[in-house]
């Protein structure tokens, strides 16, 4: 999002709305040159603003507390004290964690950690640390299981099994049951008859169907 707003701030300064719409702004008539780059302008304007009362830029915010863990710039122990208080984590010893610190900010400030990506960074930080690094470790996990966007979901809604699961004849499928659908159709990659012959060998999820009731299984059906 950061880098979004600095995009946008960016073709305001330099009134840049592409290199294809800026050859036919000059193709223009002056007038309507201009009053189509107002428009342009407003929509900048009005897109930052957006960002801006839907994101907290500000350094307080809990993104920037996190995002600093990242490793892409120099991080101090005061920094990771404030990315545990913001992610509420109650299992870090904080005198364990200042004392690992002090333990790898030779190799945080490393010229081979340059031009690394965030799991590159702690990769190399963990393998060449000469002890455990527990309570690094349980921050560096807890940080990155915080999904960065929505991306991975979002497809699932757009997919064709969610769009034949959901129609207008079964409007009125509960949760669960949509559920095991989509998730038979994601995690499953055989064949309609090949899965068909394979629940016909499941005497149990036969005999759980026949009853109407849940598989309760924990071993693999196929």
């Amino acid at each position: 999002m950061t880098e979004l707003k600095g995009k946008l701030e960016r073709r305001l300064k330099d009134t840049f709305f592409g290199f294809a719409v800026n050859n036919k702004l000059k193709q223009l008539t002056p007038d309507l040159a201009k009053k189509c780059e107002a428009d342009f302008l407003v929509f900048y304007e009005r897109a930052k603003k957006y960002v801006s009362e839907r994101y907290d830029f500000s350094e307080n915010s809990f993104h920037s507390k996190v995002s600093k863990l990242g490793l892409t710039t120099a991080v101090s122990y005061g920094e990771y004290s404030d990315a545990v208080q913001a992610c509420s984590l109650k299992d870090i010893d904080m005198d364990g964690l200042y004392e690992e610190y002090g333990m790898v900010e030779a190799i945080l400030s490393s010229s081979e950690m340059e031009g690394c990506h965030s799991e590159e960074r702690y990769l190399k930080l963990f393998s060449k640390a000469e002890v455990p690094l527990v309570n690094l470790r349980k921050v560096s996990a807890y940080i990155f299981s915080i999904p960065c966007s929505n991306a991975h979901t979002e497809p699932f809604y757009h997919a064709e099994h969610f769009s034949s699961a959901w129609r207008n004849e079964r409007n009125r499928l509960d949760v669960d049951s949509g559920q095991a659908e989509l998730q038979i159709c994601v995690n499953f990659t055989f064949e309609r008859t090949d899965m068909y012959q394979r629940l016909l060998t499941n005497k149990k999820l036969l005999e759980a169907a026949r009853r109407g009731q849940k598989h309760r299984n924990r071993h693999s059906t196929c």
